[in-house]
């Protein structure tokens, strides 16, 4: 399964080579030799196993929880396995858990008595424990994840998608990065803060802002926990380091000292001792009160107003009491209130994520109190935002080409339909549909039935909304005068148009299950008509653009994406096509198109992160790159400055082909130059062929060596070529590109472009 982004501060590392090197590799599925009831028979077993091992790990981890102090306890997790080890480095003996691990930790000890807290609160967690309970939670994740292999309704593709979803939800926490949540969070709730405010004494604004700032609070701590830490263990000699540890506990030397006499000869083991008692204190980086959290709101806030919403955001010890352990996995409490109660106005928050993972579910909990303004905030202001966000980032990223915001328009059967952005670069329009609807728990969950009315909603409507409008202008390229949704009139001009491609863009996530084509057709969830539309969310887009960054691989990017999503059905997340297009332009061969076989694309975040973490932190990062020889890009410019009747199409068909075919063409046109520079006869080669593009889609690029020909013998040389190609390869788009012998053109002399709609009157 894919693993959750870490959400706390970290340290980012060294910056990642500019670009991805992938290898594709067959693997045979893991029960593909099996069949009937063979097959069932082995899923059954190992979901037996996985549901055994799961129950012995729940019960291992509580009664783990029961021998000693929980606050320490999740102070360790919350310190070293999220923050330390940033969630995902491993260390020889000790794998890190994943915040969701962690989450369901902290629900558990919730469920132990206050008077049981209290009788184990002097019992601080030996490092066996700490290694015992990481290693169970593991299993308990594993055992979880396959408990539910071959089991389900009668519709095995039903209950497919439903357990997408649900491992989505129990284990991947990826909503975005810091300055992208932040800003939609103000955006979103921006316009009914007023009105709240009037009503409840702050703003959701404020209150968001006051959360951020606290974990702003516990990096300062940590911080200067880090600096203790490193100013006693600097020191050259053990008496040092004894001596500096005093001074921080405040004790008396010579007492540590010989507290420590039996091993102090050791530096390791004084060490050791120094930074057990200190990992002692941790919780103490996590815990705050009611006086701290209001000096943390921009304007004053009354403190009875900081208890109430403190008492709101918390759960106590023992409250969860009674509810089953399983459940917290896919509908846990604490996302919702995060805050652990410890009394006296005194609060406990382990983990520091959660303000950025589930910062919004505790935001929207606030307006079940006020229906009017949740109505506004979900029907209009969610809405609003995500359009308004997505028009911004086309217009930054596609800056000469034509944006359109909320068109409306009646296709040739009568029907009305309304365009939410529209941007038109030369030959190809991108349609982007967005959608704010949020999934609700019980989809979330693995509800089949209302997770297949909320991706209707998400993905198959818009699909549907975007395929009719490019069908009808794609059928009527004409100029033509359409009303936007403020009843300004706008002429466009369809004529040149060559593809359509839509975009669905969510402000919700609904995890890998979106990029399931094949799937999502036979759950009834799309359309059975319906042709494959790329389906992402704004955070993603942002992050997608960000890298891109040309309007030529913006294009290729979503209409290549959506085919692969047809022809692959990709296991993946946006992270993961992401890295890959940039390694491969989508180009992988025989895997496209194949009757069996799925192509699953592992996490590939920590190829990207090391960028957008660099950034979020006003550090330098090497951005990575698309994979393409200078040639290529060479010529992919010089088309963007020229900017010809059709320069984006052959720039798409230039992109359908990956680096090393890209070498290979290139090494093959500089040996016809050579072989046609030196041959005196005239039945010389002068053309070599590259045939690729996905299914359905095949594109052909042809490089043409120019000798001593005059323009009209060249013409004709390269039309006599482009005919026989297209005759033999039956390709439906290709681009010749000549090369001189006699000439310093470059990249080329001249290109051709074969494409029958342009050709057509």
């Amino acid at each position: 399964m894919p693993e959750s982004r870490n959400n706390s501060p970290s340290f980012v590392g060294p910056p990642q080579k500019e670009h991805i090197d992938i290898i594709v590799t067959e693997y045979p599925a893991p029960l593909g030799g099996l069949l009937g009831i063979e097959r069932q028979k082995k899923a059954t077993d190992m979901a037996e196993a996985a549901e055994q091992q799961f129950s012995v790990s729940l019960a291992n981890i509580q009664r783990l929880i029961g021998s000693c102090n929980p606050m320490q306890l999740l102070a360790h997790f919350g310190y070293y396995d999220q923050i330390i080890f940033n969630g995902s480095r491993k260390t020889e003996d000790y794998q890190p858990v994943e915040q969701n691990a962690i989450e369901w930790l902290q629900a558990l000890i919730l469920q132990v008595p206050e008077d049981q807290i209290n009788a184990n609160s002097l019992n601080q967690p030996s490092a066996k424990t700490l290694i015992d309970l990481n290693e169970e939670l593991h299993k308990a994740k594993y055992g979880f994840a396959w408990k539910r292999l071959g089991r389900g309704s009668s519709k095995p593709n039903d209950s497919l998608a439903a357990e997408l979803v649900r491992q989505h939800t129990a284990f991947v926490r990826n909503e975005g990065y810091p300055s992208q949540i932040k800003r939609m969070r103000r955006g979103v709730f921006s316009p009914i803060d007023e009105e709240f405010r009037q009503r409840e004494g702050h703003s959701l604004s404020e209150l968001d802002a006051a959360l951020w700032r606290l974990t702003e609070l516990f990096e300062q701590r940590l911080n200067a926990d880090r600096a203790e830490r490193h100013e006693i263990l600097r020191q050259k000699s053990t008496p040092a380091i004894i001596e500096a540890f005093s001074k921080l506990i405040q004790q008396d030397p010579h007492r540590v000292a010989s507290d420590m006499k039996s091993f102090a000869h050791d530096r390791d083991a004084v060490c050791c001792a120094v930074l057990n008692h200190i990992d002692s204190r941790n919780f103490r980086h996590f815990y705050f009160n009611a006086e701290e959290f209001q000096n943390l709101f921009e304007r004053p806030v009354d403190l009875a107003l900081c208890k109430k919403l403190l008492k709101n955001m918390s759960i106590g010890w023992g409250e969860l009491k009674g509810l089953n352990p399983e459940h917290f996995i896919l509908a846990n409490p604490i996302w919702k209130k995060p805050l652990i109660a410890v009394g006296n106005d005194q609060y406990f928050l382990p983990i520091a994520g959660m303000v950025q993972s589930f910062g919004l579910d505790v935001l929207e909990s606030a307006l079940t109190d006020h229906p009017d303004l949740e109505k506004k905030y979900r029907s209009k202001a969610r809405a609003d935002f995500l359009e308004k966000s997505v028009e911004e980032i086309v217009r930054n990223t596609i800056p000469n080409g034509q944006v359109f915001r909320g068109l409306k328009w009646r296709d040739n059967s009568g029907r009305e339909g309304e365009t939410d952005i529209l941007v038109i670069l030369d030959s190809h329009a991108l349609v982007l549909e967005c959608k704010s609807g949020a999934v609700r728990d019980r989809a979330r969950r693995g509800d089949f039935v209302a997770l297949k009315q909320e991706l209707k909603e998400l993905i198959d409507e818009p699909s549907t909304q975007g395929k009719r409008f490019g069908d009808f202008i794609l059928s009527n390229r004409s100029l033509m005068n359409l009303f936007d949704s403020q009843g300004v009139s706008h002429q466009i001009n369809f004529s040149g148009l060559l593809r359509v491609t839509t975009v669905n863009v969510l402000l919700d996530y609904v995890g890998p299950v979106a990029t399931q084509f094949g799937l999502l057709k036979e759950t009834g969830i799309r359309s059975d008509s319906m042709s494959p539309v790329a389906t992402l969310t704004l955070h993603e887009l942002e992050c997608v653009v960000e890298i891109l960054n040309q309007p030529a691989l913006i294009f290729h990017y979503f209409r290549r994406r959506a085919e692969l999503e047809a022809n692959c059905e990709p296991f993946s997340d946006e992270f993961g096509l992401l890295a890959l297009y940039l390694a491969s332009s989508f180009d992988i061969g025989d895997f496209e198109g194949r009757d069996h076989g799925r192509l699953t694309i592992p996490s590939l975040q920590q190829e990207l992160e090391p960028y957008f973490m660099g950034k979020e932190l006003g550090l330098a990062r090497l951005k990575p790159a698309p994979k393409l020889t200078q040639w290529w890009k060479d010529m992919l410019e010089k088309f963007e400055q020229r900017k010809f009747l059709g320069w984006l199409e052959v720039s798409y068909t230039l992109l359908c082909t990956n680096f090393e075919r890209q070498t290979e063409f290139e090494a093959q046109c500089e040996k016809l130059v050579e072989e046609v520079w030196s041959s005196l006869q005239g039945n010389r080669n002068d053309t070599c062929i590259m045939i690729n593009g996905g299914k359905g889609s095949r594109v052909a690029i042809i490089g043409v060596v120019i000798g001593n020909q005059t323009r009209e013998e060249a013409r004709e040389l390269v039309q006599d070529r482009i005919a026989m190609v297209v005759e033999q390869h039956n390709v439906n788009r290709l681009i010749a590109i000549c090369i001189s012998t006699t000439s310093d053109a470059y990249p080329y002399l001249a290109v051709y472009f074969h494409c029958p709609e342009l050709e057509a009157p």
